[in-house]
């Protein structure tokens, strides 16, 4: 499994970013290889998507897609201040859970 790890300063009051982030959060989960995927984003617009890929070939298409590649000029002119994009390599899946505790965490 790869991971993607888009960190994000978004730019406050741009409009329309939450329509783009709403439409691609629905397309990339019909992506091939697309396995699962975390956001966070606190007051300040700081945010971390952590987003979870079966290779690098499917990341990759995912990146060359026509309407993602929209959202990406759409952040890069209005959306952010800045952006940083790392892939990594998951090695391991270790976890805890107590019996009956409800998961929102991933797939096994």
């Amino acid at each position: 499994m790869v991971v993607v790890i888009f960190y994000s300063q978004r730019r406050l009051g741009a409009t329309d970013y939450d329509d783009w982030a709403a439409r691609m959060s629905a397309k990339v989960q019909e992506q091939p290889g697309f396995s699962h995927s975390h956001s966070f984003r606190n007051p300040d617009g700081f945010g971390v998507t952590l987003s979870y890929w079966e290779s690098d070939a499917d990341i990759a298409r995912w990146g060359r897609d026509g309407e993602h590649r929209k959202a990406q000029a759409f952040g890069r002119s209005q959306g952010y201040l800045s952006y940083r994009v790392e892939v990594a390599e998951v090695k391991a899946v270790r976890g805890f859970e107590v019996d009956g505790a409800p998961t929102s965490l991933g797939p096994d």
